[in-house]
């Protein structure tokens, strides 16, 4: 729970104080104008599908620190929850 609070508290200050943040906020809002203000859309949506895969897995690492191996996917699955993410981000940047 204080690591949860701690990466909320970091990534509230990232996305307030660093044009990283302001880049982010600014594509979220309308990525065409961002686009036309010469904000690289593309690169900058692969880089937080970046950092938000780095956020899932600490999520899961965190929760299964917690609650054990009872909650683990098979590789199965993982493929499956893989091959789909990727199709979708691919479908979004096209």
């Amino acid at each position: 729970m204080i690591v949860a609070a701690a990466v909320a508290g970091l990534l509230g200050v990232i996305l307030s104080q660093t044009r990283w943040g302001r880049y982010t906020y600014a594509i979220g809002s309308n990525p065409e104008a961002a686009r036309r203000a010469s904000i690289r859309v593309s690169l900058h949506v692969v880089s937080v599908y970046a950092v938000m895969g780095l956020l899932a897995g600490l999520a899961g690492f965190l929760s299964s620190s917690q609650y054990g191996n009872g909650l683990a996917l098979t590789s199965g699955e993982l493929r499956s929850l893989h091959g789909s993410a990727i199709s979708q981000a691919a479908a979004r940047l096209a």
